[in-house]
């Protein structure tokens, strides 16, 4: 929001709303089907359909596919870390030189 200039807060509002959203979705999504497929067929039905009682085996299973899905997270945020960091180098733009490009004298965008 810092980047962005005054004329353009509420759409860059709505963007960041909408990602948060969007990661939000994705995230329960991705950690849903490494849990569901590191698990056997039976043992997802009692899990995510409902059975009246939870067995060892099947507590086991989804323990399991829990585990999995919190690896593959870290495994993303961790690749989600280091892109940004090999991407600030020294001599490379700043978010404040976004915003700056972008205003131009009457504070609208600039054109050439």
């Amino acid at each position: 929001m810092k980047a962005a200039p005054g004329h353009a807060l509420g759409v860059a509002s709505g963007l960041l709303g909408t990602f948060a959203n969007v990661g939000m979705v994705f995230s329960s999504d991705a950690a849903i089907l490494v849990a569901s497929s590191s698990i056997g067929m039976r043992q997802e039905f009692a899990i995510f359909v409902g059975t009246s009682t939870l067995s060892r085996r099947t507590a086991d299973a989804f323990t399991v596919g829990v585990h999995a899905a919190f690896y593959s997270s870290t495994a993303l945020m961790a690749v989600a870390a280091v892109l940004p960091a090999a991407r600030a180098r020294p001599g490379r733009a700043t978010p404040g030189s976004v915003a700056d490009a972008w205003s131009g004298s009457d504070g609208g965008p600039r054109c050439g």
